[in-house]
């Protein structure tokens, strides 16, 4: 139904049938002021039916904006594949952007979502080309070399005490020398490895934490059947069920970091050779080069936020305090009052991209 819509309103299925129709009638005779009568009228023609197609494709772009707003993500991108218009339309006039602003990304794609909204791929294939030219190709930097919060601490100590207190209350991450914080722990010595100009910060464990949620929570969704699928994305779904849907991705975060199962433990252990393999070879794994592009991409900027005396996380607090101030006024002014100031809980919030509170 939305394709027979959206093609009826499309750019592309513009008036051939008309077009042709007019050239037989406005054929060339003979006689030369026929012929400049017909150029006049073709030019008139050809002036109405632009702004037709121009209204039409207005049309098509309201409609396929508010469209996108409850269809799933899939049927979107299928959509994007319909012509070269529909694709111009949801990639670059920001109707995708409008669609993950309203409907979260589906659980099932987030972690490979994130790995290709970050730059984190595209970071993994120049590594990888680095790899097989050994001329270009980067020397491991070694451990004693890397800078603890900015200082000369010990690394092996200090991640690993952050590993024990990362998530407590989820038992995936609760048992010592699991499988979870063997994994969290070498993300960690993998990220501090390839940016030894930041090396670890606290705040940087719960980040990579929640990303092992999420890629287990991937892993496993892609067990689950296309009808399944169908019933939590269906089209039907109202603005109201939002917020469940919201909740039911955190319902699925807290099983999955609940007590593991044998097919948690058995993808974990995968994960675990896997960030061992690409260790020796290209620096890390998929969570390691997501951390590291949020530390090199400029449009994430947490270099400031995990350098050494954190340069820019004032900036963010001073930032997030007039925006409360200017939308919350009260609330602000209470929390002021019982000195509850935004660098108690503020600075926690931006040193984990909220990872501590979701």
């Amino acid at each position: 139904m939305l394709s027979s819509i959206l093609s009826s309103l499309s750019p592309l299925s513009s008036n051939n049938k008309t077009s042709d129709s007019s050239s037989k009638k406005t054929s060339p005779s003979s006689s030369g002021g026929f012929r400049k009568h017909s150029r006049v009228a073709l030019r008139f023609r050809t002036t109405e039916e632009d702004d037709d197609d121009a209204k039409r494709v207005e049309s098509f772009k309201i409609v396929l904006r508010l469209s996108a707003l409850y269809i799933s993500l899939k049927d979107l991108f299928s959509a994007q594949c319909a012509s070269k218009d529909w694709y111009r339309c949801i990639k670059h006039e920001g109707v995708l952007t409008e669609h993950l602003w309203v409907n979260a990304v589906p659980i099932s794609l987030r972690h490979r979502w994130w790995i290709h909204a970050s730059g984190a791929a595209e970071m993994m294939t120049n590594r990888d080309k680095q790899t097989q030219d050994t001329t270009t190709m980067k020397t491991p930097v070694d451990i004693t070399d890397v800078s603890v919060f900015g200082g000369s601490c010990n690394l092996t100590s200090e991640i690993e005490r952050d590993v024990r207190r990362t998530f407590p209350t989820l038992p995936i991450f609760q048992r010592a020398s699991s499988a979870a914080q063997r994994l969290l722990a070498n993300i960690l010595f993998s990220v501090a490895r390839m940016n030894p100009e930041v090396g670890y910060c606290q705040g940087m464990n719960f980040v990579a934490a929640m990303m092992i949620l999420v890629a287990l929570c991937s892993s496993e969704s892609d067990g689950i059947s296309d009808a399944r699928q169908g019933e939590e994305e269906d089209m039907t779904r109202h603005w109201s069920q939002r917020s469940s849907r919201r909740r039911g991705i955190c319902d699925t975060l807290e099983r999955i970091g609940g007590q593991p199962s044998t097919q948690t433990l058995q993808r974990l252990y995968k994960m675990c050779e896997q960030e061992s393999k690409t260790s020796m070879t290209r620096g890390g794994g998929d969570i390691t080069y997501l951390i590291t592009a949020l530390i090199e991409r400029p449009k994430f900027k947490m270099i400031g936020i995990w350098s050494k005396d954190v340069p820019d996380l004032r900036l963010r607090v001073h930032q997030f305090d007039v925006l409360f101030e200017t939308r919350l006024p009260i609330l602000r002014k209470y929390l002021m009052s019982v000195g509850m100031v935004p660098d108690c809980y503020a600075s926690q919030w931006f040193c984990t991209i909220f990872a501590y509170v979701v």
